[in-house]
């Protein structure tokens, strides 16, 4: 699973439209963390592994009139860190740049999975 990471927060899932506006603004113009958490076991040798990815995202900066377009257009917001999806129609548009994986603002990162399987014997 994902969250946002910004300023020493954790940044879930908004639970109102207000808390992800206010998400949103505070992001504005600023670069905060995308966490990618997962666990993965070989369930015939028992053998597990855990990760923690990370993607620094840069919002470009945002109005308080864009950020409220966006969240009557996209009603999907309150389904994701953050309020918004890094690789969605909208959310996209406030990427400015990103540092890391890029697969991971899927909430899964396929970089990092191949390379375990790997590790694991799975042939790709």
């Amino acid at each position: 699973d994902s969250v946002g990471y910004f300023e020493g927060k954790i940044l879930e899932k908004p639970k109102t439209e207000e808390e992800a506006f206010n998400m949103l603004k505070s992001l504005s113009g600023k670069r905060h963390e995308w966490l990618t958490g997962m666990h993965m076991k070989d369930v015939e040798t028992g053998k597990n592994f855990s990760d923690l990815t990370k993607t620094t995202i840069t919002f470009r900066k945002l109005t308080d009139e864009e950020i409220r377009n966006y969240l009557k257009k996209e009603p999907r917001y309150k389904q994701w860190a953050v309020a918004y999806n890094p690789l969605g129609n909208y959310g996209a548009s406030f990427i400015e740049n990103f540092e890391g994986s890029y697969s991971s603002q899927f909430g899964v990162p396929f970089d990092v999975i191949v390379k375990r399987l790997r590790e694991f014997g799975v042939k790709i």
